[in-house]
Protein backbone atom coordinates (compact mmCIF):
# COMPACT_ATOMS: atom_id res chain seq x y z
CA UNK A 1 0.00 0.00 0.00
CA UNK A 2 2.85 2.33 0.49
CA UNK A 3 3.72 2.72 -2.97
CA UNK A 4 0.50 3.30 -4.17
CA UNK A 5 0.31 6.19 -1.60
CA UNK A 6 3.74 7.35 -2.75
CA UNK A 7 2.51 6.95 -6.36
CA UNK A 8 -0.71 9.14 -5.63
CA UNK A 9 1.37 11.86 -3.68
CA UNK A 10 2.87 12.82 -6.80
CA UNK A 11 -0.67 13.04 -8.71
CA UNK A 12 -1.91 15.22 -5.84
CA UNK A 13 1.13 17.50 -6.45
CA UNK A 14 0.36 17.94 -10.11
CA UNK A 15 -3.47 18.64 -8.64
CA UNK A 16 -5.23 15.78 -10.52
CA UNK A 17 -6.23 13.85 -7.18
CA UNK A 18 -7.18 14.12 -3.48
CA UNK A 19 -6.29 11.19 -1.90
CA UNK A 20 -8.91 10.81 1.14
CA UNK A 21 -8.46 8.47 4.43
CA UNK A 22 -11.09 6.43 5.59
CA UNK A 23 -11.77 4.68 8.15
CA UNK A 24 -11.48 0.23 8.24
CA UNK A 25 -15.03 0.30 9.02
CA UNK A 26 -16.52 2.34 6.05
CA UNK A 27 -13.82 0.39 3.65
CA UNK A 28 -15.32 -2.99 4.63
CA UNK A 29 -18.88 -1.80 3.72
CA UNK A 30 -17.44 -2.04 -0.18
CA UNK A 31 -15.60 -5.15 0.28
CA UNK A 32 -17.46 -8.52 -1.25
CA UNK A 33 -17.71 -10.41 -4.38
CA UNK A 34 -19.17 -8.59 -7.90
CA UNK A 35 -20.50 -10.86 -10.38
CA UNK A 36 -19.51 -8.49 -13.67
CA UNK A 37 -20.41 -11.47 -16.59
CA UNK A 38 -21.05 -15.40 -16.58
CA UNK A 39 -16.78 -15.74 -16.04
CA UNK A 40 -15.76 -12.82 -14.06
CA UNK A 41 -16.05 -12.02 -10.32
CA UNK A 42 -14.39 -8.83 -8.91
CA UNK A 43 -13.46 -9.19 -5.63
CA UNK A 44 -12.86 -6.29 -3.14
CA UNK A 45 -11.33 -6.54 0.16
CA UNK A 46 -9.44 -4.12 2.65
CA UNK A 47 -5.71 -3.73 1.93
CA UNK A 48 -4.20 -1.07 4.63
CA UNK A 49 -5.58 2.10 4.38
CA UNK A 50 -7.48 1.19 0.91
CA UNK A 51 -8.85 -1.85 -0.95
CA UNK A 52 -7.41 -4.34 -3.23
CA UNK A 53 -9.37 -5.73 -6.86
CA UNK A 54 -8.43 -8.49 -8.34
CA UNK A 55 -10.39 -9.68 -11.27
CA UNK A 56 -10.81 -13.42 -12.33
CA UNK A 57 -7.75 -14.82 -13.41
CA UNK A 58 -5.50 -11.46 -12.52
CA UNK A 59 -3.60 -9.86 -9.84
CA UNK A 60 -5.01 -7.72 -7.35
CA UNK A 61 -4.10 -4.10 -7.33
CA UNK A 62 -3.96 -1.57 -4.73
CA UNK A 63 -7.05 0.74 -4.53
CA UNK A 64 -7.03 4.34 -2.77
CA UNK A 65 -10.09 6.64 -2.38
CA UNK A 66 -10.10 9.90 -4.16
CA UNK A 67 -13.73 10.69 -3.40
CA UNK A 68 -16.82 9.12 -1.71
CA UNK A 69 -17.37 5.82 -3.59
CA UNK A 70 -14.59 6.21 -5.92
CA UNK A 71 -10.81 4.63 -5.74
CA UNK A 72 -8.38 4.51 -8.39
CA UNK A 73 -4.92 2.53 -8.78
CA UNK A 74 -1.53 4.34 -8.17
CA UNK A 75 -1.42 4.58 -12.23
CA UNK A 76 -4.78 6.50 -12.46
CA UNK A 77 -5.36 3.49 -14.88
CA UNK A 78 -8.17 2.10 -13.08
CA UNK A 79 -11.14 3.79 -11.52
CA UNK A 80 -13.93 2.20 -9.28
CA UNK A 81 -16.92 3.52 -8.06
CA UNK A 82 -19.22 1.79 -5.72
CA UNK A 83 -23.18 2.52 -5.93
CA UNK A 84 -25.57 1.80 -3.31
CA UNK A 85 -29.07 0.35 -2.72
CA UNK A 86 -31.97 2.13 -1.41
CA UNK A 87 -31.11 0.86 2.19
CA UNK A 88 -27.57 2.20 1.35
CA UNK A 89 -25.70 -0.80 1.25
CA UNK A 90 -23.21 -1.26 -1.45
CA UNK A 91 -24.40 -3.15 -4.12
CA UNK A 92 -23.01 -2.65 -7.37
CA UNK A 93 -19.46 -1.91 -8.61
CA UNK A 94 -18.35 0.27 -11.92
CA UNK A 95 -14.35 0.04 -13.03
CA UNK A 96 -13.45 2.04 -15.87
CA UNK A 97 -9.94 0.40 -17.43
CA UNK A 98 -8.78 3.00 -19.62
CA UNK A 99 -11.92 4.59 -20.81
CA UNK A 100 -13.82 1.09 -20.68
CA UNK A 101 -16.77 1.30 -17.80
CA UNK A 102 -17.50 -3.06 -16.77
CA UNK A 103 -20.00 -3.34 -13.95
CA UNK A 104 -20.70 -5.77 -11.47
CA UNK A 105 -23.60 -6.88 -8.87
CA UNK A 106 -22.55 -8.04 -5.49
CA UNK A 107 -23.57 -11.47 -5.21
CA UNK A 108 -22.16 -14.03 -2.58
CA UNK A 109 -19.80 -16.61 -4.05
CA UNK A 110 -18.83 -19.27 -3.07
CA UNK A 111 -16.12 -22.22 -4.13
CA UNK A 112 -17.58 -25.33 -5.65
CA UNK A 113 -17.11 -28.54 -3.66
CA UNK A 114 -14.62 -30.42 -6.11
CA UNK A 115 -14.62 -33.61 -3.31
CA UNK A 116 -17.25 -34.66 -4.15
Amino acid sequence: MESILNNLWYTIAAGCVLLLVMRAETLANYAGDYRVDPHTFARVAVDGGGLSLQLTGRAAIALAPFAEDRFTDADNSCEVHFEHAKGGMVDRIVMNFAGVDRTGAREAWTASDTTK
